[in-house]
Parts: structure tokens; C-alpha cells; sequence
């Protein structure tokens, strides 16, 4: 296991971010090329239904994230003590609790999904898509 408390600091730093940088990268191609094609082959329609549930699904995405961020401090605090054993554990039940608060995070969006979009001010033609109305 290597340490991050160990060796030159910007080199450390630099070879963490590198990854992360890179999957932003992707991530963004990958927006740009779902947008294209969402615009150019399923016409202005589509695109506006998955612009108006952009907001919506970063809302989800960001409060499971922080939840999950939220629990990952005492993982490393326990990994920071050395104390692996606590630190499987702790990973597994992170996982399990991660799971059911993205259910519930996600049921709610579900079951809440026409007030959302009318807070929103989403057009009513693209209302009617999202929600199957």
C-alpha cells in the first residue's frame, strides 16, 4: 500500500489528480457526444427533455455524493490509524448504506418528479414527456 503522507508533496499530488483529471475529460466528451446526438438524430425535443432533467439528476448525483464523502472520513480515519480491520468494515457497511440512501434519494425524485419540473418552470409540452402524462 503506498503512503500519501510520504515523498514530495506535488509529485504525490499531481499522480492523485491525474486520474481524476482524466475522467472529467472523458466525462465531458461523453456530455458533448450524448448532446449531439440527442440534437441531431431525436431532433430539439429530445434535447430539451434532457436539459430540463439535467438539474435534477445533479441533485441527485451531488447529495449521493456527499453522503458518500461524509462516510468515507471515518474509513480514513481508521485507515490513518492503521487499523485495516475497522477499515473493511467500515468500506462494507459504507457500501450497503450508500446503496439504500441512493434508493431513497432516487424513490423520492421518482415519486416527486411533476413538482420538481413545476418549480423548475419546465414548458408544459416537456412536462408531459418526462412525466408520461
Amino acid at each position: 500500500m503506498k503512503s500519501m503522507t510520504e515523498g514530495n508533496p506535488l509529485k504525490l499530488i499531481l499522480l492523485f489528480m491525474l486520474p481524476i483529471l482524466l475522467g472529467n475529460i472523458f466525462h465531458q466528451f461523453y456530455i458533448l457526444s450524448d448532446l449531439f446526438i440527442l440534437g441531431h438524430y431525436l431532433g430539439i425535443r429530445a434535447l430539451a427533455v434532457a436539459g430540463a432533467m439535467t438539474p435534477v439528476f445533479i441533485m441527485a448525483i451531488m447529495t449521493s455524493m456527499g453522503f458518500t464523502n461524509g462516510l468515507s472520513i471515518i474509513t480514513a480515519q481508521r485507515f490513518g490509524a492503521n487499523d485495516i480491520k475497522n477499515v473493511r468494515a467500515s468500506f462494507a457497511i459504507g457500501i450497503v448504506l450508500s446503496c439504500l440512501f441512493a434508493l431513497f434519494v432516487f424513490s423520492f425524485l421518482i415519486l416527486k418528479m411533476d413538482l420538481i419540473l413545476k418549480l423548475m418552470n419546465v414548458p408544459e409540452d416537456i412536462f408531459m414527456i418526462v412525466t408520461g402524462l
